[in-house]
């Protein structure tokens, strides 16, 4: 299929082969299920086995969760959708993305915390972020996944006057669809406030697979440290 310029399906292609590569998937065409016998997910679960552990349901189910994102990645059906003509349908594709990717991270957050035994979820996210993220970059971006797509009774629901979207995935969207925005409500600025030249800017959906990417490296790294870090969760999920 020949895509057009700017459309979907070439940003979904690009962002499906960066996933499959960086976390060691595979999917045959035509199948619905992903081999990730070669994932750390199942490189973990080899590792409590040989430790003398039973299945450990966490890194199982986390690897079967993340799946979830290949599927999205694998649908074609979208692909001929241009961001300009057709943001609004494109922008409740990346909705599903960002509502499975915010359930992940959450998983990493409560895993550093359970590992490190640290005192709540905000204390755990600041520590996951230590040497690999940007400082508040995962508290920034789930802040604006809960309020653009997740609770959106009393944020974007109270503003949504049909605001533009700008997607990063799209070279200098911005300009090129010649719109004078004074108010840019982004991972960055949350300040939701409507007005006629305002918009939501979307990042690059390899972006965000970036930090699935990063999460996963991290608690390894936590792993290959501290042993003890990952006999802690382990002891918490070994099926008895």
């Amino acid at each position: 299929m020949n895509l057009k310029v700017n459309s979907y399906g070439i940003i979904r292609k690009r962002a499906l082969k960066y996933w499959l590569k960086k976390t060691k998937r595979k999917r045959e065409i035509n199948t619905f299920n992903d081999d990730f016998s070669k994932s750390l997910d199942c490189t973990w679960q080899n590792k409590a086995e040989k430790l003398g552990y039973n299945h450990i349901s966490i890194f199982c189910s986390l690897g079967e969760w993340s799946t979830n994102l290949t599927d999205l990645l694998f649908e074609e059906k979208y692909d001929n959708l241009k961001y300009d003509d057709d943001y609004e349908i494109i922008f409740r594709i990346y909705t599903r993305y960002f509502l499975i990717i915010s359930e992940i991270l959450e998983d990493f957050v409560l895993i550093n915390k359970e590992i490190k035994i640290l005192k709540d979820k905000k204390t755990a996210g600041k520590d996951l972020e230590n040497d690999i993220f940007k400082e508040n970059e995962l508290k920034n971006l789930s802040e604006y996944i809960n309020k653009i797509f997740k609770h959106k009774f009393e944020n974007i629901h109270l503003h949504n006057h049909h605001i533009d979207k700008c997607f990063l995935d799209i070279k200098d969207s911005r300009r090129s669809w010649n719109f004078d925005y004074k108010d840019i409500i982004s991972v960055e600025n949350l300040e939701l406030k409507y007005s006629d030249s305002v918009c939501i800017e979307i990042p690059k959906l390899s972006y965000v697979i970036d930090v699935v990417i990063k999460c996963y490296i991290k608690i390894e790294k936590e792993f290959i440290k501290n042993e003890k870090y990952f006999n802690r969760l382990c002891i918490k999920f070994d099926k008895k």
